[in-house]
């Protein structure tokens, strides 16, 4: 009878406790997330780069995970082009790079290794020039 009586209680007590633990994993997984910069090098033909493309994977998984994608209308990236504030679980992955200029459009991929507070920069100064 007493538990009919004080079955509110009971409820939000056991309520509390789940929203508690919930909040703990979520604040849990975002402290394992690695941190980085990601940098594009195009070299000389940056100049001529109208827009990039980076499509972050996990090695071998299809499903795009992040991307990151910037027009440089009308004047071109420059050699350097980013940085992308990446945030990620560590561990390797796979960029898949999209760069067009005024007339043709190349790719590359890249593998890259995401730890916390890297400074990645990628070399794509031989797919940029293969675009011009």
């Amino acid at each position: 009878m007493r538990l009919r009586r004080n079955w509110r209680r009971i409820a939000g007590g056991i309520g509390f406790v789940l929203a508690v633990a919930w909040l703990a994993g979520r604040g849990a997984c975002k402290s394992e997330l690695a941190e980085a910069d990601i940098r594009f090098q195009l070299g000389e033909a940056g100049a001529e780069v109208r827009s990039l493309r980076a499509e972050l994977r996990r090695s071998a998984d299809p499903e795009v995970i992040g991307f990151w994608e910037r027009n440089f209308e009308p004047s071109g990236s420059g050699p350097v082009a980013g940085p992308w504030k990446l945030r990620a679980d560590p561990g390797l992955y796979r960029l898949e790079v999209v760069i067009k200029t005024a007339s043709a459009s190349g790719r590359a991929s890249r593998s890259i290794d995401l730890q916390n507070g890297a400074s990645i920069t990628v070399d794509l100064t031989e797919a940029a020039a293969a675009a011009r």
